[in-house]
């Protein structure tokens, strides 16, 4: 089972519904490597928000041939959604087309080529939304109660997890994002506008921007 620790929070083993298949045949590419931990510190690159790739699909990671290091690339998303005390941060939003994003928790992981299997559409929940991309732009909009997914970790491993309330909306909001959707396109255009507007009034005399 693979534990995932950022600095700071105590350390925890991920809940017993997530499931990894290890390889177990040799056949891992030259660079692998298994830590049992990965430290947010750890993180070297130098992340800003970029929106270039905001509206576009990203690529999936390729851990045959790793277009970067993905543990340094895990954990230097965590480092950056921390620094902005955000739940959740995808790669295209600071400027890198890669299938990957992290989720905050204790302990907070990484999330590489997710499929969505399963989603509550018949169980849904209003609640606003906000997202890192959007300073300040808040949107109610209804999202399935719970989602399940199959995904790779930091390592290449494969993981089937079930997620529920809050922390399925955020792996949804991140999941949209890789897709080149985000949570300004699922609402009505009437919502959209006022909600706009509303935000030029509070803060289009501030030095934030939206990436519109």
């Amino acid at each position: 089972m693979v534990t995932l620790k950022i600095e700071g929070l105590e350390e925890k083993e991920l809940p017993k519904q997530l499931e990894i298949d290890t390889k177990k045949d040799g056949s891992v590419p030259f660079w692998y490597k298994h830590e049992e931990f990965i430290y947010d510190k750890d993180g070297t690159l130098e992340l800003d928000f970029d929106n270039t790739y905001l509206h576009k699909e990203t690529e999936p990671f390729d851990f045959k041939n790793p277009q970067m290091d993905p543990v340094n690339l895990a954990a230097s998303l965590v480092k950056f959604m921390r620094s902005k005390m955000g739940y959740g941060l995808a790669a295209n939003q600071v400027g890198i087309p890669l299938s990957v994003f992290v989720l905050e928790g204790e302990p907070a992981y990484a999330v590489f080529n997710p499929k969505v299997t399963y989603l509550s559409e018949d169980d849904q929940i209003l609640l606003e939304e906000g997202c890192l991309s959007y300073p300040g732009l808040s949107l109610k909009l209804k999202r399935p109660r719970y989602v399940r997914a199959r995904f790779q970790d930091p390592y290449g491993d494969f993981v089937t997890r079930r997620f529920q309330d809050i922390t399925a909306r955020v792996f949804q909001h991140e999941y949209d994002h890789l897709l080149g959707v985000d949570y300004t396109m699922k609402v009505s255009k009437l919502k959209r506008d006022m909600a706009f507007k509303k935000w030029r009034k509070k803060y289009g005399r501030t030095g934030l921007s939206l990436p519109l």
